[in-house]
């Protein structure tokens, strides 16, 4: 009796660890080339950066959704949704 609790609370210490450790990577940001960006992302920098100047990509990984942050070197900052489109832009 005693074993399979102990079995029972180390399985299910286990099965924590690895939520804890999966739910910390997929929220991590990582930079990416802009050649990475959804095809709508590259169309709007193309668009209205013509310069293609783009300091950095990033993409950003929630648990519940993937965003694309790109830098400009003019000080902007874009954020794109998971398809390219347009959410948000900072100066």
């Amino acid at each position: 009796m005693k074993t399979s609790k102990l079995l029972l609370l180390t399985f299910i210490g286990l099965i924590l660890s690895i939520m804890t450790v999966t739910i910390d990577l997929l929220d991590r940001d990582r930079f990416i080339s802009a050649d990475m960006l959804p095809t709508a992302a590259k169309t709007y920098l193309q668009k209205y950066f013509p310069d293609g100047n783009v300091a950095y990509a990033k993409i950003k990984n929630d648990i519940v959704k993937t965003t694309y942050e790109v830098g400009v070197n003019n000080g902007y900052e874009l954020e794109f949704t998971n398809d390219g489109m347009l959410l948000d832009v900072d100066y």
